[in-house]
């Protein structure tokens, strides 16, 4: 950029350090290094003296980046200098050198200038550009050129300032007309060329035609083609609409709308089986299988499908048993509770004009000011920037350019017998004259057109298209109820459904789908996963088997606690509360066996030993004036009653009182 744009028109401002300004009092050498940057930047802009940034005529100027067809000017209007239809070229880092020109510009706040480029636009990585504007005169509306006479016999007349047309002598007409096929050759070949290849047509022997490729059907009546995109289907490709119930449409993107994926749009899945990630790592999901009483348990590395085993069992509807000898004493209550045991380009103009560096007034110069040429040359522009003479070219040859930077140049026409290229839904686009644009409509929820796929949730090969592996996401399925697992309930594959969990069920594989179900019965369990074994439901047929002889007791912290049998002989002894039980010999004396002597029974060598007094040969009864015989140890061993005369009834109490 050329640092004459940034120099102000208020003298007194161009003081900045030498070489860029002259400041007040700078030496000799400052002097002639300005005055040398002064004509280096002079010279820099006559080497591209049609192009001038002109900013607000006053100082710098930034341009910043508002879009790829539009910048702004901060808080300074300047409409009037950037003004529609002048033609511009717009410099960036990263948008390169394009052309163009001022669709429009307006002010409120900021200068918003709008651009028509002919190709390409403003890199979005550009913060700001260099504009530079052409010539007040280029590109002059052909509404400024007033109805001339040429050479006292021709007039301009019918010129559309609708469109960009290149005037041309008329030698039959002595017209100056705009340049079409129609009034300047004979229909000749028509050469044409596509994406790829190139060819032509001979116009008097052969026929232009313009097949369908993939999805495209092309139709010929009259002098109407018409180009028409093929229904898309699930084995050719073509235009497709999408459906709203799954998909969601942007500007064409189509991608998969959360909720859009129902059950019975996912693949079958295996019987009896439930969807889940199984891996400790994000990934694609698989179908894991619960056979009947099989219940899913998650193992740190994803989830393992099993049956309740080892203490206890589950029936497939949810019934739950503690298994016989399970409970060990680890997992019996502590005492320290209740004592149970636990488990454990632009309008109007005619091109560009090269002015001299004085001042031409519009409208100034008239057809008549224009030096007179050979009969057919045209006027075009170099690759210097001046106008230059094209010689007439052989009589039919048209006007082509080969683009940018390119001198036009006569060829052999290319034309064809197509009159009119006519379109339906969703082909956009045709027409009857110029060139013609052909396009397929975005296609959307309510109409088919051309879509993209949005690579979250699809895979393209060779246009056929596929939802790729984990393509469609969790708030893409179509929501569950409240509470459910997406499963198979059926015991064969085909669509899953959603089976809701009460609060406390769990999921129980039944061999014909699943059960949600309840812990009942022996245990309970709260929606916390505490579960609890019912009171008096741990019977000694429950209890864990042991060696035969050893007795349970509790221990200091309350938990049960194995004992085992002690030596043959000990006894259970114990110290009291707060102390444990033990095995100890028993304490006993020295006799060896009780024997009965005489007049006594019984006796034992062990055990209880009973003593009985001997029964004599006297029998039990009342004896009068008895007659006793009595032994050494004072048994009487003989008795009978006498007579009274025997003895006195003193003498016999006496007697009794004796014995």
């Amino acid at each position: 950029m050329s640092k004459i744009s940034t120099w102000s028109t208020t003298a007194a401002s161009n003081n900045s350090t030498a070489p860029d300004g002259w400041p007040e009092g700078m030496p000799p050498s400052g002097v002639n290094n300005s005055a040398r940057e002064m004509m280096a930047q002079i010279r820099d802009v006559w080497n591209d003296k049609d192009w001038f940034i002109i900013g607000d005529q006053d100082g710098s100027t930034t341009f910043t980046y508002s879009s790829g067809t539009a910048v702004t000017v901060s808080a300074t209007d300047v409409t009037t200098v950037y003004h529609a239809n002048r033609r511009v070229k717009v410099v960036g880092s990263n948008t390169g050198t394009i052309y163009g020109f001022i669709a429009s510009s307006s002010f409120s706040t900021n200068t918003t200038i709008n651009f028509t480029f002919d190709s390409g636009s403003i890199s979005a990585s550009d913060a700001a550009v260099d504009v530079y504007v052409g010539s007040s005169y280029s590109n002059v509306a052909t509404s400024n050129i007033p109805a001339t006479a040429v050479s006292a016999k021709t007039t301009i007349t019918s010129i559309d300032s609708t469109n960009d047309y290149m005037l041309i002598w008329d030698a039959t007409d002595s017209a100056l007309k705009k340049a079409t096929v129609a009034n300047t050759v004979t229909h000749q070949d028509l050469d044409f060329e596509g994406d790829s290849g190139s060819s032509s047509v001979d116009l008097d022997s052969q026929s232009f035609d313009i097949a369908g490729g993939s999805g495209i059907t092309t139709t010929a009546s009259g002098q109407t083609l018409t180009v028409a995109g093929d229904d898309a289907s699930t084995s050719a490709k073509g235009v497709a609409s999408f459906s709203s119930d799954n998909f969601a449409a942007s500007s064409g993107d189509i991608t998969i709308k959360d909720g859009g994926v129902v059950n019975a749009e996912l693949g079958d899945m295996a019987a009896n089986t439930v969807k889940v990630r199984n891996a400790n790592s994000s990934g694609v999901p698989s179908d894991l299988a619960l056979a009947t009483t099989e219940v899913m348990i998650g193992d740190g590395t994803g989830f393992t499908a099993a049956s309740l085993s080892g203490d206890v069992t589950m029936t497939n509807a949810g019934v739950v048993s503690i298994g016989s000898d399970k409970v060990t004493y680890e997992k019996m209550q502590d005492t320290s509770t209740d004592n149970r045991l636990l488990g454990a380009a632009t309008a109007g103009t005619i091109g560009e004009v090269q002015v001299a560096s004085a001042m031409v007034a519009d409208n100034a110069i008239t057809l008549a000011k224009l030096e007179d040429g050979t009969q057919g040359d045209i006027l075009y522009y170099g690759a210097s920037g001046a106008p230059t003479r094209l010689g007439a070219g052989t009589s039919g040859d048209v006007l082509t350019t080969a683009g940018a930077a390119a001198n036009p140049a006569w060829a052999t026409p290319t034309t064809g017998d197509i009159t009119n290229v006519g379109v339906t839904s969703p082909i956009t686009g045709g027409g009857s004259s110029g060139s013609v644009t052909i396009a397929i409509q975005d296609s959307s929820t309510s109409q088919k057109g051309a879509a993209s796929f949005s690579s979250d949730n699809f895979a393209a090969s060779a246009g056929d298209i596929t939802i790729k592996d984990a393509g469609v996401a969790n708030a893409e399925l179509a929501d569950m109820a409240a509470n459910t697992v997406k499963v198979r309930n059926a015991n064969s594959s085909g669509v899953p459904s959603d089976l809701a969990l009460a609060t406390t069920e769990i999921l129980i594989g039944d061999g014909t789908g699943f059960t949600a179900a309840s812990l009942s019965s022996d245990v309970t369990m709260t929606n916390a996963g505490a579960v609890t074994i019912a009171a008096n439901a741990v019977t000694l047929a429950k209890l864990e088997d042991g060696t035969q002889g050893d007795i349970l007791y509790y221990g200091a912290s309350g938990a049960p606690t194995r004992l085992a049998a002690g030596t043959s002989g000990d006894v259970l002894t114990t110290a009291g509360a707060a102390a444990n039980p033990a095995w100890a010999t028993p304490t006993t004396g020295d006799i060896t066996s009780v024997v009965a002597g005489t007049g006594l029974s019984g006796g034992a060598t062990s055990g209880a030993a009973t003593l009985n007094l001997a029964n004599t040969a006297v029998s039990a009864g009342s004896y009068t004036n008895s007659d006793i015989t009595v032994d050494a140890q004072g048994r009487l061993t003989a008795a009978s009653t006498g007579s009274s005369s025997g003895a006195t009834q003193g003498f016999a109490i006496a007697m009794a009182v004796a014995l």
